[in-house]
This record gives C-alpha cells, structure tokens and sequence, in this order.
C-alpha cells in the first residue's frame, strides 16, 4: 500500500464515525495494545503522539472526566457520556481519566 492511499484510507476512516468504531473495535478484538480500565488512570503521553483513540461504552448513566495536568493543578479538558469512539489531543501531556457510575473505557498506554 503505499503512502497516498494509506491517507486517502485513513481520511475515509475519519470521515465516517461509524467506521472509525467498528475499525477500533476490530482492532481491539485482534488484540490490539488497548487496555479497558473501569477505575481512575493517569497517563502521560511522549511528544511522540499528538492524538489517541478512546473508546467508551456508558452502561447505563455512566461518564468520564478527561483532565490534563498543567503544572500545578487538574484541568478539566472533556465529559464523555456516550458510548463510541473519539479522538483525544495529548501531545505531551499527563491526562487523567476518571469514570463514574459504571463507565467502561479502553485508550492506549502511554508511550
């Protein structure tokens, strides 16, 4: 495959909400190297990576709290209380996740 398809496929992918999940969700059932976590993370994340993928899935009234630390203190960055796919910033950055009432959330470890 070369290098203008591999964008042109991965544009699609972006474009398409619904592809962008079950393409996750594939490559989660394919052992992929992200883990689900039900309690509180800190992840730091390298200047390596500008972008993850985060996966959620609510139960019933679940949500979670995406926080950056800036130094100093927390900051709120996001709420998620859907159940999909979306892509999180974190360049650089330690980002806390912290689910409530029984939200289920996969993202890649940090690197």
């Amino acid at each position: 495959m070369r290098g203008g398809q591999v964008r042109t496929n991965l544009f699609r992918l972006l474009s398409q909400p619904s592809r962008l999940n079950k393409s996750l969700s594939h490559n989660l059932s394919r052992g992929a190297n992200m883990p689900r976590f039900t309690d509180q993370q800190e992840i730091t994340y390298l200047e390596i990576h500008e972008n993850i993928y985060l996966l959620t899935n609510h139960g019933t009234k679940g949500q979670l709290t995406i926080e950056s630390f800036d130094g100093d203190d927390w900051v709120l960055t996001d709420t998620v209380t859907t159940t999909g796919g979306q892509r999180v910033f974190v360049k650089g950055q330690t980002i806390r996740f912290t689910p409530s009432n029984g939200m289920v959330y996969t993202v890649p470890r940090g690197r």
